[in-house]
């Protein structure tokens, strides 16, 4: 969008999914974009990066364009492979993990900086048309504007669907054999504080560690129990007189 706005043209915003993927793309339009296209085919399985890339591909190749930017990963997938394989299915230059990018109007190219690690990055020059994937922090989002929420409401979105008998569908090169569930959250192992002293580091683990010498807490919710702990908190603390009547 930014650089629609200096360099003029048109942003399609696309993606690969079910009706459910509309709310994204029109919170793209809202944004900016002119137009947005939804690719999908049920039969086509969405983890295998290969085949959403060819479904994008086929997008691609219907509409006219200079310049293909994606994320470096998806939010669902997170493969990292999508913009690298549609760049090689389209037989275009692919950059992944560009963090600043810049257009040249006399030479017709791209002047891009790409993570090297440890901070560095790398200075790179490909010409057009090419496919970019984008690091998050290249960018911040820009506030959806009222007539941009009303004509994203009005402009439809296109829904790309493979023709019966086609065969160009890659076979796809990952299958998905099961889910596993996340590895549970390593118990927290209590570690006494090493500028006490042998002694009181032993009568620390003895006694269950900082955690047990907390004052208890009620199981019940209500606020006379709390009021009460509260009050006792008072007394052992020498704050409150236990015979004072205010």
């Amino acid at each position: 969008l930014s650089l629609k706005t200096k360099h003029g043209g048109t942003v399609t915003t696309i993606t690969f999914g079910p009706e459910k993927a509309d709310r994204g793309l029109r919170e793209a339009m809202t944004m900016g974009a002119d137009q947005a296209v939804r690719a999908w085919a049920p039969e086509l399985p969405a983890h295998d990066p290969r085949s959403v890339a060819d479904a994008l591909a086929n997008v691609c190749r219907s509409l006219p364009f200079d310049l293909i930017i994606g994320g470096v990963r998806s939010s669902g997938g997170s493969t990292g492979l999508v913009i690298p394989y549609l760049g090689s299915i389209l037989n275009i230059p692919v950059v992944s993990g560009v963090v600043h990018l810049r257009f040249d109007n006399g030479s017709n190219s791209l002047r891009v900086q790409q993570q090297a690690g440890k901070g560095d990055r790398r200075v790179l020059e490909c010409g057009l048309p090419a496919a970019l994937g984008v690091e998050k922090s290249e960018n911040e989002p820009r506030y959806p504007t009222m007539y941009g929420r009303l004509a994203s409401e009005r402009t439809p979105i296109t829904l790309w669907e493979p023709g019966p008998g086609k065969n160009e569908r890659p076979e796809p090169l990952v299958d998905l054999v099961g889910l596993a569930r996340a590895r549970p959250k390593p118990k927290k192992i209590f570690a006494p504080d090493s500028n006490l002293s042998a002694a009181e580091r032993m009568k620390l683990i003895l006694s269950g560690g900082v955690d047990k010498k907390r004052g208890p807490a009620s199981a019940a919710s209500d606020g006379e129990s709390g009021a009460r702990q509260i009050l006792e908190c008072l007394k052992q603390s020498d704050i409150l007189k236990t015979g004072a009547t205010n």
